[in-house]
């Protein structure tokens, strides 16, 4: 417990977090980490475990918190990649936005992401005599763009375990178009053109990605109002970090206003609500955040795998 509990400070330091958040490092991340060291046991290597959460959820911190305890305390080389590291380009979306529908240009929804790029990635993740580096992209969502080439992260060799996040992974259906969710589709969309165009390329493509994943763990939230919250806070990090406030005038082309932030949600709330309804008891582990730093455990699936004893682990 001593080397995973040095590991899981150092890391809840690096990223800003409440101290009170070592807490949650026997009650979920011990649990879920030992979870998925008896899922490989049993499942060829390298195992993709798809970690679905709303915008703000929390997914990018869980994964920053969870992947050090794989790698140091378990010996399990471990690689985050993000649906939003493959994104369309801006310019890509910008072609879609003139050919299919206005909306196509904001990156989001499935249609707006290089599904070939994932899987290649993947591919090449996954390929246990890898002996050649693998070029895993990276998003700026300040630019709005992808980042050069010589900007991503480069893994050599095969990896252990990916985590592989993002607000929709593990999404495999939509209900049919009948009617707009909310005003942003009742003034955007009115007719459902962009709706299902993306439910199609859902359908189309999407549907292959997640049937990669061995397993998914969902961050569920309360409501909608958590994602809009949520989302925004990340918002003012990303501000802070470009150095600039929300009363700058010459902002970075991707950065958004509280009103923008509240204008994004809504083009996903079709997709959240829905997966917050189905997804969590599809999900093999299902974590629920209660307030803007608690989450509790839920469930843990124990089938085929030894899962986590605070006597025996611990």
């Amino acid at each position: 417990m001593q080397v995973s509990l040095r590991c899981f400070i150092d890391a809840v330091t690096q990223l800003g977090l409440p101290a009170d958040s070592v807490e949650s490092l026997e009650s979920i991340y011990a649990p879920v980490a030992q979870w998925i060291v008896g899922l490989q046991d049993h499942k060829s290597c390298p195992v993709i475990i798809g970690v679905n959460g709303a915008q703000g959820s929390g997914k990018s911190t869980f994964c920053s918190l969870l992947a050090p305890l794989l790698s140091e305390v378990h010996g399990l080389r471990t690689v985050v990649l993000s649906i939003d590291d493959v994104y369309l380009t801006r310019e890509a979306r910008i072609e879609l936005s003139r050919s299919v529908h206005p909306l196509c240009k904001i990156r989001g929804v499935p249609g707006t992401h290089d599904v070939a790029m994932a899987q290649e990635v993947l591919d090449r993740l996954t390929q246990g005599g890898c002996d050649s580096p693998v070029w895993v992209p990276r998003f700026d969502k300040a630019i709005d763009d992808r980042r050069p080439r010589e900007d991503w992260d480069v893994i050599d060799g095969p990896v252990d375990v990916i985590l592989f996040e993002g607000w929709c992974v593990g999404c495999i259906d939509l209900p049919d178009w009948s009617a707009p969710i909310n005003d942003r589709e009742l003034v955007d969309d009115p007719d459902g053109v962009w709706v299902r165009w993306s439910r199609q390329h859902l359908y189309a493509d999407y549907v292959g990605l997640f049937e990669r994943l061995d397993a998914l763990v969902m961050l569920a939230v309360p409501s909608m109002n958590t994602v809009v919250e949520g989302r925004w806070l990340q918002e003012q990090d990303l501000w802070a970090a470009c150095g600039v406030d929300g009363s700058h005038e010459h902002r970075p082309l991707g950065l958004m206003t509280r009103v923008e932030v509240e204008d994004y949600v809504a083009l996903f709330e079709r997709y959240t609500q829905h997966m917050l309804k189905t997804l969590p008891e599809q999900a093999d582990v299902l974590i629920s955040r209660r307030d803007e730093s608690t989450y509790a455990l839920e469930h843990i699936s124990s089938e085929n795998v030894r899962v986590y004893d605070p006597e025996v682990d611990g």
